[in-house]
């Protein structure tokens, strides 16, 4: 039996969302061989991934954020119905995904007093990044570009050696790759929310924001095996497939992405 579709609002990232967005990112992509197999500690990984979200989120002329929080539940009249939905301890339960391996658990968040009024308070269970990229932007005095090196940024201790090999065989030197254009970095959804339309939502989200702006750009992203059927969906098209060999991590399977693209 299906799971229902779940009733999200969607509204721009604020600061202090970053770190339940690491936090998410984590737990979506568990098995990523980059996330399970390269730190000797879980909290190497987190602050490594809410340091580039910051980055990112400090470029708001290259890079964009859109957050998916759940819509709040009708307001229950008797007070003994709210006294059933609480555990013992009287507050909330929060989310924690007990299959992926890593501790995710996000409490519900409350924001300031300039949280939109129909966001509902509820709690973050998807989000969606993607980087314009437009030529002479964020350009260092040497005329380069601040981009973020994930290899500089790594912890100590982490698995540099699989990390380089990863950037070697999934860099792209396919023609869709070029300065110009939007690529997907990000779309996560919390793994207790899967499968329920929140991903789906969240790229309508994004292909909305894009064309209401009359950006006329080709969309490039990164897909896995289980995401490329719904990038599909939404007319985006294979270009090319990536292979990575894991043997010598000690995980006998290849594991595959595809570079998809779906034109303006």
């Amino acid at each position: 039996m299906g799971k229902q579709s779940q009733p999200i609002s969607i509204r721009p990232a604020k600061s202090a969302d970053l770190a339940a967005l690491s936090r998410l990112d984590i737990a979506a992509s568990a098995t990523h061989p980059l996330i399970a197999q390269s730190f000797t500690y879980p909290f190497q990984a987190l602050k490594l991934f809410l340091a580039h979200l910051q980055h990112c989120f400090a470029r708001p002329e290259e890079y964009r954020i859109l957050v998916a929080r759940l819509r709040p539940a009708p307001a229950v009249e008797s007070q003994s119905s709210v006294a059933s939905a609480l555990p013992a301890s009287g507050s909330p339960a929060v989310n924690s995904d007990t299959d992926s391996g890593v501790d995710v658990s996000i409490a519900c968040e409350f924001d300031d007093g300039d949280a939109d009024s129909d966001d509902g308070r509820g709690e973050i269970v998807g989000f969606v990044m993607w980087r314009e990229c437009q030529k002479n932007s964020d350009l260092r005095e040497d005329g380069k570009k601040k981009e973020w090196d994930w290899l500089s940024q790594l912890p100590k201790g982490a698995d540099i050696k699989l990390w380089k090999r990863y950037v070697e065989v999934m860099s792209s030197d396919s023609p869709t790759s070029g300065e110009n254009g939007i690529e997907i970095q990000k779309l996560a959804v919390a793994p207790r929310y899967q499968r329920r339309g929140i991903g789906g939502q969240l790229l309508k989200a994004f292909i909305d924001e894009v064309e209401g702006r009359g950006v006329k750009e080709p969309v490039r992203v990164r897909a896995s095996k289980d995401a490329k059927e719904l990038y599909e969906r939404f007319g985006w098209r294979m270009v090319r497939e990536f292979k990575l060999d894991l043997r010598e991590w000690g995980r006998y399977k290849v594991y595959v992405n595809f570079e998809m693209v779906r034109d303006a």
